[in-house]
């Protein structure tokens, strides 16, 4: 799991330096098409959200 929160840090560390498009190009789209690995980044992508002050989190588990 510290492994998944590392990823999960630095997701958002991109998304606040370089925007939310850079992050997922970064993350999703480099990966194989169609790979595990890809759809794993893709739903760790869908838990993300943006509170009203514009700053970017995982929803809770």
């Amino acid at each position: 799991m510290k492994a998944l929160e590392s990823v999960k840090q630095s997701i958002l560390t991109t998304i606040k330096a370089k925007g939310i498009e850079v992050a997922e190009k970064r993350y999703i789209e480099a990966l194989p098409a169609l790979s595990s690995e890809q759809r794993q980044m893709r739903r760790l992508f869908a838990q993300l959200e943006q509170n009203q002050n514009g700053k970017w989190g995982f929803r809770p588990e």
